[in-house]
């Protein structure tokens, strides 16, 4: 972390030990764009990624204009950059592309999977719009997000979003030991077992869309969470 972020970061802790972080993202300054021209290419596709900055931002932009007139999608492809963007300066290590290998997309399965150490990090991130005729909230988001982390390695039904992980990781380089678990965790999903979630390393993130002059609660947003997974 020896690149000053550009977004002002609240930071605390839940009363189960979680960790808590806020980030304002307002307008993109200079600043904010020189930092992110000096990571979107890494984020977007991985330590081996060949083109510069303005090549990666030229598809990713082509991306969001054939998704004009889809202003979710949109908001939540917005909101996993800037999720990535964060974990990235606060060390995480990436084990996965922004970019979607199997619909020349923004990725799908987990949102991001990354590691410290030899320690898996699952993340989930949901978004919204908030405006002067609903209550959106962050909480509201993360909480979403969370029981989406639950529900997808539990559905059996589905695609095994472990082994989605497994050839993101190989593209991303992954270390030999994050590479081995994901790998046995695909073939754990496959006969229908399920990790513990309360040894799972979790970041749910909520982001809120301000179509209004909205003014945000930190210290409320913290306390129900805190209430929220004290639950």
């Amino acid at each position: 972390m020896s690149d000053s972020f550009p977004f002002l970061v609240e930071e605390g802790l839940l009363s189960d030990g979680s960790k808590f972080s806020y980030v304002d993202i307002g307008k993109l300054d200079g600043s904010a764009i020189a930092y992110l021209d000096g990571v979107i290419a890494k984020i977007y596709g991985g330590p081996c990624e060949a083109d510069g900055p303005e090549r990666v931002k030229k598809r990713i932009r082509r991306w969001f204009v054939s998704k004009t007139g889809d202003k979710d999608l949109i908001h939540g492809a917005t909101a996993e950059l800037f999720c990535h963007l964060f974990l990235n300066w606060r060390g995480y290590r990436q084990n996965f592309l922004y970019d979607n290998l199997e619909e020349n997309s923004i990725k799908k399965g987990f949102d991001g999977l990354y590691s410290i150490g030899d320690d898996i990090w699952l993340m989930e991130s949901k978004s919204g719009e908030k405006t002067k005729t609903n209550d959106l909230s962050h909480p509201v988001k993360v909480q979403a997000a969370y029981r989406d982390i639950c529900s997808k390695l539990k559905d059996f039904d589905g695609n095994d979003p472990w082994q989605n992980a497994a050839y993101h990781a190989f593209l991303a380089r992954a270390d030999e030991t994050i590479a081995k678990k994901i790998k046995a965790l695909s073939n754990d999903f496959l006969d229908e077992k399920s990790p513990d979630i309360a040894e799972m390393n979790l970041v749910p993130c909520g982001t809120i869309f301000c179509s209004c002059d909205c003014g945000f609660d930190v210290h409320g947003i913290k306390d129900r969470l805190d209430r929220y997974f004290q639950d």
